[in-house]
């Protein structure tokens, strides 16, 4: 008994063994860039995070087998950098915009700005993204990581990023202006509006210490000293990041437009002293060095831009001088924006896709000065550059060579001319831009006082001088449709716009009236008993006549039964008559009418006036008894 009792137990001890023994060991998961891959399944990662110009980003897919992974990638995500940088950039839902300086409010006070916003259905923001302001000046750049202090954080993270990204050296950036900017570019894209920034305003550290600056509203404004020749590729790092923070892909928004130095023809805002004497006329030599200077900043900023971001305008900065105005000898110095512009064309030509910041000021009630321009004549840029693509057998509205694109990224009009004009030329600016079709955004200088208007000083701050919306209106824009500018941005909104005879534009500037599909809106201008008749918004203040409004709309093509209508004398003098019923005659068909009654039209009539020997055109006409 004994015996068998003993095998039994040895058989039961096997047994139990044989449970708890290893049997073959379960296959290992693989780990890739921190998360985990179980044996047998895949990933797909690429070579590198940048590909060449014109490459594509080649994946390759790994698997896992018990730990071990195929292949060699280790990157989660690739760019494909573009040759044009603005080849797959969409134009925003709406041109109108703002530029916004309330950017620290608290988060309550943001939400109902936005909120405002969305309602004025605005596809714009722009905003001052100093340079001086980003980059900590306690700490110089260096081609090795560097240790920042408190408050900062080092741009780029690793050498590896620095290689990736193409950056040239370390640096340390504000955490608290960096945070800044992210709430605002992802509030913008969360609003369904497009980003821009004006990049401009080096550190001292990387201004000549002999700068000069200029006189400006008080003060030596220095903001306007370019980087000196040895911290170009500060400049380049500067653009760098900006363009990869905010290209979409980390989650901060993206900035689609970028303005490169400001107002770049004017030496108060870019002052290359003392290389280039800023003082008076500048002779050609030192013309030469200012447009070899400012061209260099475009193609860095582009080469930045190449590196780290997809479907960016990128713009040159110029002002309403397009031809240079006149200037003393101890005045700051001005080349001519159109000057400006041919320096671009002669040093980067189309190698580079750049287009054209403007700054139209300027009152939309009289023709702007000669060798100016403003919102009424905008083609003198657009027709400048496309001749200059023609002669190359290049498109003119093509994203691939965006030259003739504009942006009218600051404009304003004083407080001083009141608020009902400030309204009706904000009215008309909009308009003006609609007709415009390389004009793709605006953004009005300075969306709200930043302090009581025309106050002591208003002159030293263009808050308080070019405010629209008044400084004593609540900055949650809660009441901003009881001021009249208020009332005209919600009334550039697409869904007001066009829409309705009840908008503040169409009540009190006559424009953005009601259009029905099809038609299109005839504009009507007076000067003593002559009226002038034409749908472009221009013409009557080029010809120094009074707007009157929207006289009435015409259909835009014919066929149904419509016959052509024809803008005769100037204007003066509309016929149905392709001869003008022998005055002289255009040559411009302006639109289509139906020559009977038709349900749902109004009839226009001709009545003629003996005394001035004037032709009104009429919706409603009563013949005198």
């Amino acid at each position: 008994m004994t015996a068998a009792l003993a095998g039994i137990l040895l058989v039961l001890a096997v047994q139990a063994g044989a449970a708890e023994a290893p049997g073959p060991a379960e296959a290992a998961a693989c780990m890739l860039n921190g998360r985990s891959i179980p044996h047998g399944g895949a990933v797909t990662v690429y070579p590198a995070p940048v590909a060449a110009v014109d490459a594509a980003c080649i994946p390759e897919g790994r698997s896992c087998a018990n730990g071990r992974l195929t292949g060699t990638a280790t990157f989660d995500t690739c760019f494909a950098r573009q040759r044009f940088i603005s080849a797959t950039y969409v134009p925003p839902s709406s041109k109108q915009g703002v530029h916004d300086f309330r950017l620290d409010d608290p988060a309550e006070i943001q939400d109902a700005r936005y909120a405002a916003f969305r309602r004025m259905g605005l596809g714009y923001k722009e905003y001052n993204l100093f340079w001086r302001g980003l980059e900590t000046e306690a700490v110089p750049s260096s081609a090795d990581p560097v240790a920042c202090p408190a408050g900062s954080f080092m741009v780029p993270a690793s050498e590896a990023e620095r290689a990736a990204w193409g950056f040239h050296r370390f640096r340390c950036f504000s955490e608290a202006q960096v945070a800044l900017f992210d709430r605002q570019i992802a509030r913008d894209a969360a609003s369904g509006m497009q980003s821009g920034a004006v990049l401009w305003a080096a550190p001292e550290r990387y201004r000549d210490p002999a700068c000069l600056g200029s006189p400006f509203g008080g003060v030596t404004l220095k903001d306007g000293c370019v980087p000196r020749d040895d911290a170009m590729d500060d400049f380049e790092d500067y653009v760098a990041f900006v363009a990869n923070r905010y290209s979409g892909r980390g989650g901060h928004g993206k900035i689609s437009h970028l303005i490169v130095w400001n107002e770049a023809a004017s030496a108060v805002f870019f002052d290359y002293s003392p290389v280039v004497a800023t003082r008076g006329r500048p002779g050609p030599e030192d013309e030469a060095r200012w447009l070899a200077k400012y061209a260099d900043l475009v193609a860095r900023a582009h080469d930045a831009v190449q590196r780290n971001s997809a479907g960016i305008m990128l713009y040159a900065s110029t002002d309403l001088h397009w031809s240079p105005p006149r200037i003393g000898p101890a005045d700051p110095a001005h080349i001519g924006s159109r000057t400006l512009v041919d320096g671009l064309w002669r040093h980067l030509g189309t190698r580079v896709s750049w287009s054209v910041a403007v700054h139209p000021y300027g009152n939309l009630d009289r023709a702007p000065a000669p060798g100016t321009y403003s919102f009424l004549n905008l083609d003198l840029v657009v027709e400048h550059q496309k001749a200059k693509l023609q002669a190359l057998g290049l498109p003119t509205t093509s994203l691939e060579h965006p030259q003739a694109y504009l942006i009218a990224s600051e404009q304003g009009w004083p407080q001083s001319i009141g608020i009902e004009r400030q309204a009706r030329f904000l009215c008309q600016a909009h308009a003006l831009a609609l007709q415009a079709p390389t004009l793709l955004a605006q953004a009005h200088n300075y969306f709200q006082s930043v302090e009581a208007q025309e106050g002591v000083g208003g002159r030293s701050n263009q808050g308080a001088f070019y405010g629209l919306i008044p400084y004593a209106a609540p900055i949650d824009l809660s009441t901003v449709d009881r001021y009249p500018t208020g009332a005209a941005y919600l009334a550039t909104a697409p869904a007001e716009w066009g829409r309705s005879g009840a908008n503040a534009c169409c009540r009190q500037a006559g424009v953005g009236c009601r259009i029905p599909a099809g038609t299109a809106p005839v504009y009507r201008w007076r000067l003593g008993d002559a009226h002038l008749y034409a749908r472009d918004l221009a013409e009557g203040p080029k010809a120094g006549m009074a707007f009157e409004g929207t006289a009435f709309t015409l259909f835009t093509a014919g066929g149904e039964d419509r016959a052509p209508l024809y803008r005769c004398r100037g204007g003066r003098f509309l016929s149905r008559d392709a001869s003008c019923e022998g005055q002289a005659a255009d040559g411009d068909r302006i639109g289509y009418v139906h020559p009977s009654a038709r349900p749902g039209l109004v009839p226009l009539h001709r009545p003629f006036d003996a005394a001035s020997g004037e032709h009104r055109i009429t919706l409603g006409y009563v013949p005198e008894p």
